[in-house]
């Protein structure tokens, strides 16, 4: 969008939603950890590449993703020389899943960026851009199986970076 002579600004969002079922098509949540694997036996013939014949809570697993992401740009023309732009941004994902054996497991990832950079031409060969840039991003994980019940330590985690940074061409 051209909001005037000398301010731009851009939006972009998308949002994914998918869904992978492995093994058990009925959809169903095994009750406990099943102590049997799928082998070659349980296929047609004895090979993996053919039809599977075999007790389907040996290979249940069940993941449900949701990704949204949202970007905006603004470009202030200072003068003919020099520029500022802002670019802003944030992305959550969302997975829900049942693996293998029934161990179930959550998460949710939320990534929160932005920068803010000066640039402006020097001579009519010469570049000169600065600026800096912070990011957060936040996990937090659930498991029935994994955490309430084994006491394996949760994946989450807090990353926060800033930085600055400055280019001559």
């Amino acid at each position: 969008i051209n909001l005037s002579d000398s301010l731009q600004w851009a939006t972009r969002a998308s949002f994914a939603n998918l869904e992978i079922i492995g093994g058990n098509m009925a959809r169903f949540r095994i009750k406990s950890p099943i102590s049997l694997q799928a082998s070659e036996n349980d296929f047609l013939d004895g090979d993996v590449r053919k039809l599977y014949t075999g007790d389907v809570s040996k290979i249940s697993e069940r993941i449900q993703v949701q990704r949204t992401e949202l970007t905006s740009k603004m470009i202030k023309i200072l003068n003919p020389y020099s520029t500022l732009e802002w670019n802003v941004g944030g992305a959550t994902y969302d997975q829900n899943s049942i693996y293998l054996h029934a161990f179930d497991y959550k998460t949710k990832d939320v990534t929160l960026y932005t920068d803010l950079r000066w640039r402006t031409q020097l001579t009519s060969n010469q570049m000169f851009l600065v600026g800096g840039s912070a990011r957060k991003e936040t996990l937090r994980s659930q498991s029935v199986v994994m955490y309430d019940t084994n006491n394996i330590p949760k994946d989450d985690f807090d990353y926060t970076a800033y930085s600055v940074f400055a280019q001559h061409e």
